[in-house]
């Protein structure tokens, strides 16, 4: 979260351990923030995907 491209960290249970959600201005700003994340001691590992197109997003509270 120091990385202030990042607007969400989130653990997830699966292969992987946590989906980073965050934004880059054009393709050298997304390298230099996946540098700066591979830099974190422990991260071993990066898979990246790019979103094209956002569906909408909502807030779910359980009742």
């Amino acid at each position: 979260m120091k990385i202030s491209s990042i607007s969400s960290v989130d653990m997830i249970t699966g292969e992987y351990d946590l989906i980073l959600r965050g934004y880059a201005k054009n393709q050298d700003d997304l390298y230099y923030i996946l540098s700066k994340i591979q830099s974190i001691e422990g991260i071993d590992h990066l898979f990246t995907n790019i979103v094209i197109k956002s569906l909408g997003n909502k807030t779910v509270i359980p009742e």
